[in-house]
């Protein structure tokens, strides 16, 4: 081999060390710390994932296995240049339990999350946040930043966070408590229940609707601002509002009869909407 082939050789190989590097994690309990991440990939199978606000820069991984045997699952974290890859593998034989990820992770953090059954709880850190899961919850408390996530059967548990959400299930429930909106957003669900109390008044556009479940938005004493419409199916479904409402109009939608109904608040922006199909569509002051 020549000189400069091996000159080549040897910075490749460094280059590769440098930007791409694999750590597995073969006991009960695993850590590992990062600096100068922007954007960390989780995706598990049945693991949940916790992520917390860290003290300083540093992002640190733990993860604790609950299969047996031990070696059943296989927990692999990848580094490549700012971002981290986190994934697990399940064998045949193994049985039982699941991880749990917790990542200790400073503000300004991108996550996002896929998994079969697992969840996510993401308290007291600001970021950007997505996911998607068959039959995972997520948890957001104390949170500020952008969240997109959907879930086929979860529940959502959101509590004093701030910022955009577009959250919906298929048959889960969504609750959000203290909830201030900072940017267009939407929280739906299927056939589960939405309850939206919201800690300031929208300066926003929200939307806020069930296919078959409640429908509710509670501005729990915050001013009304804004273009409020209602919709329900016009046979099956109900709407109740504090406000005598300025115009309706019943219109179809899959062959089904809707009635549609609004009024404004002091102007008409933003725009407020809740909806349902069977169930019920509520405002309250």
């Amino acid at each position: 081999m020549t000189l400069s082939s091996k000159i080549l050789l040897l910075t490749v190989t460094v280059m590769a060390t440098l930007f791409l590097t694999a750590f597995s994690g073969d006991d009960d309990e695993t850590a590992w710390k990062f600096e100068d991440i922007k954007l960390i990939k989780v995706k598990t199978l049945s693991g949940d994932c916790v992520i917390e606000k860290g003290d300083d820069g540093e992002i640190s991984v733990n993860v604790v296995k609950g299969y047996k045997p031990r070696k059943s699952c296989r927990t692999i974290v990848r580094e490549d240049r700012e971002t981290l890859e986190i994934t697990e593998e399940i064998t045949g034989t193994g049985r039982g339990g699941s991880t749990i990820w917790t990542l200790t992770v400073p503000d300004g953090i991108e996550v996002e999350f896929f998994s079969t059954s697992g969840g996510v709880s993401i308290s007291d850190v600001q970021g950007r946040f997505s996911g998607n899961t068959a039959s995972g919850s997520f948890e957001f408390i104390n949170c500020r930043g952008e969240f997109a996530f959907n879930t086929a059967s979860g529940d959502y548990d959101i509590r004093n966070s701030k910022g955009m959400f577009k959250v919906s299930s298929a048959s889960g429930d969504i609750d959000a408590v203290g909830l201030e909106i900072d940017a267009n957003s939407m929280l739906a669900s299927a056939s589960g229940s939405v309850n939206v109390k919201v800690g300031k008044t929208p300066e926003h556009d929200l939307n806020v609707g069930s296919a078959s479940g409640r429908a509710l938005l509670d501005y729990d004493g915050n001013p009304l601002v804004g273009y409020f419409e209602f919709e329900a199916n016009a046979g099956t479904g109900d709407i109740d509002s504090p406000f005598a409402f300025d115009d309706e109009e019943t219109f179809y939608k899959n062959d089904q009869r809707y009635v549609r109904k609004w009024f404004m608040k002091d102007g008409d922006e933003p725009e407020i909407s809740i909806g349902t199909g069977s169930g019920r569509a509520v405002l309250r002051k």
